[in-house]
């Protein structure tokens, strides 16, 4: 899968990290692409969460009543939770690469007709502009809550001991 943004967490313990994301997500036992991520029953949980041998996959928990693109944040166990990398779902990444494609036909079909029509060009760089502010907006908030996750997990650490 492409991954798009690669994030490195400074100055925290990698075990504290899993720690924080993993008590802070309500793992399922299937990929979380398919998934729609809505609010669970489980109170206290930012996450919805899905590990296997090699990564663990979070995206943001959302109300019922919004949706948002979802983004896919990947944390690899062979780096020890001190990175995590970004992506977008594939419902999102197929509805980007359609706009995309249907953008560059138009600019084909308009460069060898000459035809003067604008509107499907400017409903179609809306619709990519949109998707790409709403992934924007998840993307945010997921890490402002992933380094909240980490802050509050540090100072609960640093209380108990």
């Amino acid at each position: 899968m492409l991954y798009f943004k690669t994030i490195k967490i400074e100055n925290a313990d990698p075990e504290m990290v899993e720690n924080a994301i993993v008590s802070l997500s309500d793992i399922k036992s299937t990929t979380i692409d398919f998934r729609k991520p809505w609010r669970s029953t489980t109170e206290g949980k930012y996450f919805l969460g899905f590990d296997n041998n090699k990564e663990f996959l979070i995206t943001l928990i959302q109300s019922s009543g919004r949706t948002i693109p979802k983004v896919i944040f990947r944390f690899r166990k062979v780096d020890q939770f001190i990175s995590y990398q970004i992506r977008f779902s594939y419902g999102v990444l197929i509805a980007f690469c359609s706009i995309v494609v249907t953008l560059f036909a138009q600019f084909m079909y308009r460069y060898t007709t000459g035809h003067p029509s604008y509107e499907p060009l400017f409903i179609n760089l809306f619709a990519l502009g949109l998707i790409l502010v709403l992934c924007w907006m998840d993307f945010k908030k997921t890490r402002a809550l992933i380094n909240k996750a980490i802050e509050e997990t540090g100072r609960l650490e640093a209380i108990s001991m």
